[in-house]
């Protein structure tokens, strides 16, 4: 088994959360996960210019940990860009830095949501803010895949349309086609 993961420290929240090929429908693409803190170590070194040591005091993690967050981020990024897929930009073990958010919210949001600024901000991301993460240990209660393990009761909610379905005891809600749309569902928060 391995080690709870450090969480890391963001200080910047994304301006936009779901990038995706221009003229391709949703719910016919492949997507991909990029962790917050994945690309808060992207803005930091390529966006920002900071070296990893400098990067690694702005997260709160190693140096070494930073070169591997760093791989793993720009492997994503090309691999959405080269293959043509959708890229989400969400979740991670993460805290985030306390103060105002460097974009600007819509109005009557208190701060931005799973789909960018508007949306409200969501349960985990309030956890988080308090200094807990949303599952029982030291993380953000993510899983391997990124879902959110409820149980077995809740919803699998679509992305695309907002249709919602019953979850199926044993079948990830990613794994589920909307049934008015045929996109990929997720939990329903």
């Amino acid at each position: 088994m391995g080690r709870n993961k450090i969480p890391r420290l963001i200080a910047h929240r994304p301006p936009v959360t779901v990038f995706k090929p221009a003229g391709v429908p949703a719910r016919t693409l492949q997507w991909l996960r990029l962790a917050l803190d994945e690309y808060e170590a992207l803005r930091l070194a390529d966006y920002e210019g900071l070296s990893q040591e400098e990067v690694a005091e702005r997260l709160g993690v190693s140096r070494p940990t930073v070169s591997r967050i760093l791989e793993d981020a720009r492997r994503t990024v090309m691999q959405a860009l080269v293959e043509g897929q959708a890229l989400a930009i969400e979740g991670g073990p993460v805290h985030f830095a306390p103060g105002p958010w460097p974009a600007t919210p819509g109005p009557g949001s208190a701060g931005p949501g799973r789909h960018g600024w508007g949306c409200g901000g969501n349960m985990e991301d309030r956890k988080m803010q308090a200094g807990r993460g949303a599952g029982g240990g030291g993380g953000a209660g993510r899983g391997r895949k990124g879902g959110f393990a409820q149980g077995p009761g809740g919803n699998c909610v679509c992305p695309s349309c907002g249709a919602k379905a019953p979850h199926q005891r044993g079948v990830p809600c990613y794994e589920a086609k909307c049934p008015k749309c045929g996109a990929q569902m997720t939990r329903e928060r």
